[in-house]
């Protein structure tokens, strides 16, 4: 074993170019596979980290039917230890500006939205002000997408229904659209209390009403009033049988079933990455094995058997395949640090 240690180790340094130039390609191709891997495992523990931003709540209820003052009640009289409380209204819905018009997502507001996370504006959090205005006059916070699309910009007006809105904001971040399906849909923000007017509550449009409770309770304890909410809504279906009820562990296991999506996508591309580097360390490694078989076939005139010719060609192998596999791992590692440091 140690001389077909020695004779590979020597074999392999006599042709430095081969042996660095298939360290290298097999060090990629496993740095590659391990690289997405972390990248798979590292966006889904963030964003599981953030479900209560993602979500809004710890707690949400929709309905695509308008909470009565019964549902309301029902949920008051049920919930324990509420902190906060917000409302929200979302519908799709034409709006016109000076210069175009466009399907746009509409999404009504109240002051205390979101109870995680914060709504980000280009000019940064909105103020105190900024907020008392946003209620009580009729202006709107757009996306960049919508003032693209509509070919608008902050300060000109637009009109949502029967009225015109003044865009005095333009919203850089919405914690819980991060994830909606219409996250690339231009989107503005109004306030609950300048929606009515505009007409689109009426009959016959297609609205999601949602609320969202913030509540001074663990995780677990969570879990068991949403369950208990879910049994009495089974209950009462002819009062209340489209209310959802949705909780930071719902919105983990969406997360984890997106990052499972993207781990099969990444999954593949990293082995169809290993297979190709595969596929070339093998040739290189035949090439180089073709350009051994005179020193293997003077070693066996010397008296060495097949079976420690074999034994020397499976050494370089070892010692090529740990050789690049620290290197992988270097890489891996400096790749790490370097996407930590801009991250």
């Amino acid at each position: 074993m140690i001389l077909a240690t020695k004779l590979a180790w020597r074999s392999l340094k006599n042709d430095s170019r081969f042996s660095t130039f298939f360290t290298f390609n097999l060090a990629l191709a496993l740095s590659g596979l391990i690289i997405l891997y972390s990248l798979q495992e590292s966006i889904s523990v963030s964003l599981k980290s953030q479900a209560k931003i993602l979500l809004g709540a710890d707690l949400y209820f929709s309905s695509y039917q308008k909470f009565d003052e019964k549902n309301i009640k029902l949920i008051g009289d049920t919930l324990e230890s509420v902190e906060a409380q917000s409302e929200q209204v979302k519908l799709f819905s034409m709006v016109v500006s000076n210069q175009s018009s466009r399907l746009t997502h509409v999404i009504g507001i109240d002051s205390k939205f979101p109870l995680y996370g914060s709504l980000t504006l280009q000019s940064g959090l909105p103020s105190v002000a900024e907020k008392q205005d946003f209620v009580s006059q009729p202006q709107a916070w757009a996306s960049p997408e919508f003032l693209e699309s509509l070919k608008t910009s902050q300060g000109q007006e637009v009109k949502i229904g029967r009225v015109h809105f003044q865009i005095t904001g333009v919203v850089v971040e919405a914690p819980t659209e991060t994830l909606s399906l219409f996250a690339g849909i231009p989107r503005i923000y109004v306030s609950l209390s300048q929606l009515p007017q505009t007409g689109l509550l009426e009959f016959g449009s297609h609205i999601l009403y949602a609320r969202f409770y913030q509540l001074n309770q663990s995780t677990e304890e969570v879990e068991e009033q949403a369950e208990r909410f879910r049994k009495l809504f089974e209950a009462s279906k002819n009062t209340v049988s489209e209310i959802r009820v949705r909780t930071t562990e719902d919105r983990s296991s969406q997360i984890g079933n997106l990052t499972q999506r993207l781990g099969r996508f990444l999954g593949l591309s990293a082995l169809t990455a290993l297979f190709l580097g595969g596929v070339g360390v093998a040739y290189l490694f035949r090439h180089f094995l073709e350009s051994q078989l005179q020193s293997f076939a003077i070693l066996m005139s010397l008296g060495s058997s097949r079976r420690q010719a074999q034994l020397v060609v499976l050494m370089q192998l070892v010692l090529l395949g740990v050789a690049g596999s620290l290197l992988a791992l270097g890489i891996t590692s400096l790749f790490m640090s370097l996407a930590s440091m801009t991250l």
